[in-house]
């Protein structure tokens, strides 16, 4: 039995009108998630994720529904002395509470992607 091929989705060549349009959508099928680490290998600087550990992919969409930003976050590190001690957490506190912490892995803009000229002037 053939899979049927999702389409791809287009990325944003225009600003959107208002950021009330924008929105953060979960991306499940596998041709995008192939897509999204092609995105990420060619322009962000520490490419593309290996597929190691539980990860969500997103992708921030604008009202077409073509892509503006991606985002990707995997299940937190099991042993961060720091970050285990910055927080205060016993050991048995972090075996219990590790599953409620993510990892931001990546976080990538589109370069095609435009901010509308009232948000461009706020980074300036």
């Amino acid at each position: 039995m053939k899979r049927r091929k999702t389409p791809l989705p287009q990325v944003a060549d225009a600003a959107p009108a208002s950021l009330d349009e924008v929105k953060v959508v979960l991306v499940t099928d596998p041709d995008q998630q192939r897509y999204l680490q092609r995105l990420l290998k060619k322009h962000h600087y520490l490419g593309s994720l290996k597929p190691v550990g539980e990860r969500m992919f997103y992708a921030a969409v604008d009202g077409r529904g073509h892509w503006l930003a991606v985002l990707v976050f995997s299940a937190a590190a099991k042993h961060l002395k720091h970050r285990d001690q910055w927080i205060g957490w016993t050991r048995a506190q972090c075996d219990r509470r590790l599953s409620l912490v993510v990892n931001n892995s990546r976080f990538l803009v589109l370069p095609q992607a435009a901010a509308p000229t009232w948000v461009r002037g706020y980074c300036t």
